[in-house]
């Protein structure tokens, strides 16, 4: 509690708060009840890190919150114990409760059996060390260990090992009740650590007074006032230790030859607003990381960091210990953006996928699985020759894109074992990532190692960046797998001839991430898109396959459709029907006054077909009074002109051999006709002064021939 005093109060190393601000009552309660546990903390700082993060720590260690009381200004603590009265204690019922968002109680297959506690011991010159604790019944229920190692950076005494490891396994081992309430302004002074009674019938069953703590609360705002809680059955205490203290031991782990990951066998990114939210401890700016086990016994891996607004250079430092690895495999074959059976290549059995529903994967992300850069889930799976089959997929999860993919393409199942470093980083900074695989006897691959691959990767805001839309239509066609004509018309002129696109919005403030996977964010957040001003543009691309070449982007709107008119495309393409199109949906809004644009676009490559034009000559994309190409004329008569937004300052011309340009459009005028034309003659155009067209900036001329199928067309641009 010293340390946490004078993180609070040093205007050197702290937040210079007056010691007025400090309930100090109630931290000199704390810190005796701590002293009487004997548990402190003991760590040397030597780099720069940020407070919270210190904060965190101390927390996590003590088993405790800090907070700022709404009513005093003063910071407060409270400590995760029993021992407390019932009597006088916030009750959630009936007249407080609006809504029962989520309320269910872990399985068995959930929970933890067997806890290790990695510290670094004094009584061994600070070597590394651990504190076991085991639920025997645990592992018979389950037939099975299910083992998990933590770090805590500041124990460094056998007896408070030993004990923070029997409270982890108490609060792990055990099949607890969760839930997330909608409660009105009857907890607006709620904070995270209380202990509330939960008297309420739910689903027919009736709860009378379980102790319920909250973890985590939102508390609203002006606009919405309810406040959501997420709180846990409690079950916290310091069960007394079933194993003595780690006694001095001249015993020697067994070498196991730890070899470092593959580099494609490791991943590190920063991770998306809907894992960090998830976490315990929420906070902004970590790297989520995992890799594969090498078949070494391993139990899980150091992850060790360093971190630079320029290169990173000089000393890793410890960013958090996780147990646990994750599977890797490959796609068995392509799969097109909305497949939701894959079949996948990997060692992975069966029965490490849950069977579950759409609300644990889009709630608790379960079955979680990364295939190049889209976040995918699934409900269900069944063996095939070689992997799995995971079926009832949900595409472009969190703030990925639905995206094709080649066969082979990486498929990372991160769902299986993984974790967040402990370390909160800028935002903007560059990180080095090395990950250190060890065993359950201590073993740790050696940071020198040859094989070692280190991750690098850059900073970019990504918790704060909206999420791009799903479910790309074209005319009306989720991803649209016929060829797409750019002769559909949408309006009274040929200028309105070309296709429409549309999307699935999304909310990156709505925490079920399958809610709206394919229904519309504005139906479930009335607010939206309007709270962050969210926005979408169009980018359209020629020959994505081959030289893939910028077309033109639309201007930025709201709205969750938009048009790619045939005239605009054929401009940029000097005239020429594109083969194959792709249309992108970029996607921005503000957060906190500052415009982020989403991480990816949503995209769609198609085949398209003009039955009007396909055959006819092209004159050409023509600027103001540029001379097209010349068209050798096909039938002998009189040559119809039609253009689809009239020039209201000039005229459209033609000329017959090179001859006298002669008007055949007037101004204000949208047909025309060029006579006199034989049979082998050629016919150019052009406008004779600057292009004024009413709303567009570029309109399509139609030049039909007398009798042979044969037309010809030009585009006039601004």
């Amino acid at each position: 509690m010293e340390m946490m005093y004078e993180l609070l109060t040093s205007t050197e190393i702290g937040y210079g708060y007056p010691s007025t601000d400090i309930n100090e009552t109630e931290f000199r309660a704390v810190a005796e009840t701590l002293y009487d546990e004997g548990n402190g903390i003991s760590f040397t700082l030597n780099s720069q890190r940020k407070i919270t993060d210190l904060i965190k720590m101390i927390e996590r260690q003590i088993d405790g919150r800090f907070r700022i009381d709404p009513q005093t200004g003063q910071w407060r603590v409270v400590l995760a114990r029993d021992g407390y009265s019932t009597v006088g204690l916030r009750t959630a019922d009936n007249d407080n409760v609006l809504e029962v968002i989520d309320f269910s109680r872990a399985a068995w297959d959930q929970t933890v059996n067997s806890v290790k506690i990695n510290y670094k011991r004094r009584a061994n010159a600070y070597g590394i060390s651990y504190a076991p604790a085991q639920d025997g019944a645990n592992m018979r229920i389950q037939n099975r260990v299910v083992p998990v190692v933590w770090t805590f950076e500041g124990v460094k005494d056998d007896t408070l090992a030993n004990k923070i490891a029997w409270r982890e396994l108490r609060s792990s081992s055990y099949p607890l009740s969760k839930g997330r309430f909608k409660v009105n302004r009857d907890f607006w002074d709620a904070y995270e650590g209380e202990v509330f009674l939960l008297s309420y019938t739910i689903e027919g069953v009736v709860i009378t007074d379980l102790a319920m703590r909250i973890v985590r609360i939102d508390v609203g705002n002006k606009d919405t006032p309810d406040i959501i809680v997420d709180a846990v059955q409690d079950i916290f205490s310091w069960r007394a230790a079933s194993f003595a203290d780690p006694d001095a031991s001249l015993w020697v782990a067994p070498d196991k030859n730890l070899i470092p990951f593959p580099s494609d066998e490791q991943i590190a990114f920063e991770a998306p607003y809907a894992i960090s939210r998830r976490d315990s401890l929420p906070s902004e700016g970590r790297v989520w990381c995992s890799g594969v086990s090498q078949g070494r016994a391993e139990t899980g891996f150091r992850i060790r960091q360093r971190n630079s607004s320029g290169t990173p250079s000089g000393n890793m430092f410890d960013a958090g210990d996780t147990a646990g690895m994750m599977f890797v495999g490959t796609l068995d074959s392509f799969i097109d953006h909305d497949d939701g059976t894959i079949d996948v290549l990997t060692g992975m059995n069966v029965s490490e996928i849950l069977e579950t529903t759409a609300l644990n994967v889009g709630n608790d992300l379960t079955n979680l699985f990364l295939i190049n850069d889209e976040f995918v889930g699934c409900t269900g799976a069944t063996a095939i020759t070689g992997g799995l089959r995971l079926t009832g997929c949900y595409r472009g999860l969190l703030d990925s894109a639905q995206h094709f993919h080649l066969a082979t393409a990486p498929v990372y199942l991160i769902m299986s074992g993984g974790s967040l470093t402990t370390t909160s980083f800028n935002t903007t900074y560059n990180i080095h990532i090395r990950l250190l695989p060890f065993d359950i006897h201590g073993n740790i691959v050696s940071e020198g190692d040859a094989g070692l691959t280190q991750i690098a990767l850059t900073m970019d805001n990504r918790e704060r960046r909206p999420y791009c839309p799903t479910f790309l239509n074209v005319n009306g066609t989720d991803w649209n797998p016929s060829p797409i004509s750019m002769d559909a018309s949408h309006g009274a002129t040929e200028d309105d001839k070309g296709f429409d696109v549309g999307w699935t919005r999304r909310d990156f403030r709505i925490y079920d991430e399958v809610s709206q996977n394919h229904t519309d964010a504005s139906t479930i957040n009335g607010d939206f898109p309007a709270n962050n001003t969210t926005e979408y543009a169009l980018e359209v691309t020629n020959d994505p396959l081959g030289t893939p070449t910028l077309l033109f982007s639309t201007g930025w709107q709201s709205t969750a459709a938009d048009h790619a008119f045939r005239t605009t495309i054929l401009r940029y393409t000097n005239g020429v029907i594109p083969t194959m199109l792709q249309i992108a949906v970029r996607t921005r809004h503000v957060y906190s006054s500052v415009t982020y644009e989403a991480r990816y676009a949503l995209d769609y490559n198609f085949i398209t077909t003009s039955a009007e034009l396909s055959g006819d000559f092209n004159f050409g994309a023509l600027a103001n009074q540029v001379v097209s190409n010349a068209w050798t004329a096909p039938d002998t008569g009189s040559y119809g002109f039609t253009i689809g937004h009239a020039n209201t300052t000039g005229f459209i011309q033609a000329r017959i051999n090179g001859g006298t340009w002669g008007n055949v459009i007037l101004a204000n005028q949208t047909t025309g006709t060029l006579a006199g034309v034989t049979a082998g003659d050629t016919i150019e155009v052009r406008t004779n002064t600057s292009l004024t067209l009413s709303g567009v900036t570029e309109t399509i001329l139609r030049v039909d021939s007398p009798t042979s199928a044969e037309d010809a067309y030009a585009i006039f641009t601004v």
